[in-house]
């Protein structure tokens, strides 16, 4: 909670607010900008899980050293052996992409908290 004395935004305020503005900004250059984003939503125009890429500098030699693992393993392991890594990747898969849900869900939740908080709680 800010102090009286202390009225600087906090970190998570600012990174908050800069997510908000970027997806602002990146949806404003778009030439779907007459719509809504809840119109674009509903009509499944809107696929917000696609547009989230990791801007992490590490992430592009990840990605390249899962690659080649794979394609060792690939190598070494027998049809069998190669039919359980596909189904381990499988299950991954399935796992990251409920974990990415309940992260996008969770994030949202805060958002819309946040924005009460803003707009409605102080207007009392």
């Amino acid at each position: 909670m800010l102090q009286p004395h202390d009225r600087r935004p906090r970190k998570s305020v600012l990174l908050c607010g800069t997510a908000i503005q970027g997806a602002v900004t990146d949806d404003l250059e778009r030439k779907n900008t007459m719509r809504s984003i809840l119109e674009r939503l509903y009509e499944g125009e809107l696929y917000p899980a696609e547009k989230i890429v990791s801007t992490d500098p590490k992430y592009p030699l990840l990605e390249r050293e899962i690659h080649k693992v794979q394609k060792d393993l690939h190598v070494l392991l027998n049809e069998d052996g190669r039919k359980q890594l596909e189904h381990l990747g499988k299950l991954y898969m399935e796992e990251n992409t409920m974990d990415c849900y309940a992260g996008f869900r969770h994030g949202f939740q805060l958002g819309a908290r946040l924005m009460y908080e803003i707009f409605i709680r102080e207007e009392r």
